[in-house]
C-alpha cells in the first residue's frame, strides 16, 4: 500500500510534535473532514496513535509514535537546511 505525506500532513505532524498532542478542538488549520482524513492517514502510516481522551472535552488525543517522532525530526532537519540556504 502506498502512502503520501502531503505538505499539510507534514504541517499537522509538526504541530503535534510541537504541542505534544492534538484534538479536534486544538487542530490548527484544517476543516473537520480534512483533519480526520489526515489523522487516519498518519495513523495508518504508524506516525501517530491515540493516547486516550481529553478530560474536559472527551475528544481523542493524538500523539506521535516513535516512528512519527523520527519523521518529525527529519522534517525539522530539512526545514533547517532549506532556511539556512536562503
Amino acid at each position: 500500500m502506498k502512502f503520501e505525506l502531503t505538505p499539510r500532513m507534514m504541517k499537522l505532524l509538526m504541530h503535534i510534535n510541537n504541542k505534544g498532542f492534538v484534538t479536534k478542538d486544538t487542530r490548527p488549520f484544517l476543516t473537520t473532514m480534512r483533519y480526520y482524513n489526515y489523522l487516519w492517514s498518519l495513523r495508518d502510516m504508524n506516525l501517530i496513535e491515540c493516547n486516550g481522551v481529553d478530560e474536559n472535552t472527551q475528544q481523542k488525543k493524538w500523539q506521535l509514535t516513535e516512528k512519527g517522532a523520527i519523521v518529525a525530526g527529519k522534517i525539522k532537519e530539512i526545514e533547517g537546511i532549506v532556511l539556512n540556504e536562503s
